[in-house]
């Protein structure tokens, strides 16, 4: 039987060690890779918040009775109620939207206004994905989850975010994911709706690319070793 050298031993051992180093690195950017199609309210492609008026192509307004449109707009934030409040202030990561620009005399009723997520689970484990975030709305509302209601409701008003949680079930491809809203105000008025708490889209990480390029070094070295041995 013949027994491999001392190098031989140490390189096998140095390459395991950095298979291991690799395999936690590559572990923790898996983790942060988001869901696609979940977008907070009021974003681009790349999460940056779109000038007001812009329609958001992420929500779609499926039930809509103020205009019957299923677009959902950024709201103007230069009027009430974003100038000084009392809805929560836009930020870097998310911003109101609704049925209108401008919501004064939108419908209020017993109707309610849905805009509906459609993310993809192709890829995940459709059994150990959980959903996490934030809403707001004017002024109460439900989030469901492939036509069923998650028991996650919002009735503390638009001045405050509440935390959400969904466990699925969900589906391995497409899910769909709706924020029901209601605007209580009979006579017609402000309503909207605010998403945020979603992982911006998905950028490689430094240690994906520090390890891809080692692994290519160790290839070469390994190759070149075997030519001249």
């Amino acid at each position: 039987m013949t027994c491999p050298s001392r190098a031989k031993v140490a390189w096998r051992f140095r390459f395991a060690c950095f298979a291991w180093a690799c395999s936690l690195l590559m572990g923790s950017a898996v983790q942060a890779v988001p869901i696609p199609g979940l977008y907070n309210t009021g974003v681009d492609a790349a999460g940056v918040p779109l000038p007001d008026g812009t329609i958001d192509s992420h929500y779609t307004l499926i039930a809509n009775p103020d205009t019957g449109s299923p677009n959902a707009y950024v709201h103007d934030s230069t009027i009430f109620p974003l100038v000084a409040g009392p809805w929560i202030a836009n930020s870097s990561v998310s911003k109101w939207i609704a049925p209108r620009i401008n919501t004064t005399a939108a419908y209020g009723g017993s109707l309610s206004y849905t805009y509906r997520l459609t993310f993809d689970l192709t890829g995940f484990d459709p059994s150990t994905t959980t959903i996490n975030g934030r809403w707001s709305v004017d002024n109460t509302g439900d989030i469901w989850l492939n036509g069923s209601p998650t028991g996650n409701t919002h009735g503390a008003g638009f001045s405050v975010f509440l935390p959400f949680t969904i466990s699925g079930p969900f589906l391995s491809g497409l899910n769909t994911l709706d924020f029901i809203v209601n605007n209580a105000d009979v006579t017609g008025g402000y309503t909207g709706l605010r998403v945020e708490g979603f992982p911006p889209p998905a950028i490689p990480e430094a240690s994906s690319f520090l390890c891809v390029g080692v692994a290519m070094v160790v290839a070469g070295v390994v190759a070149a070793r075997r030519r001249s041995a």
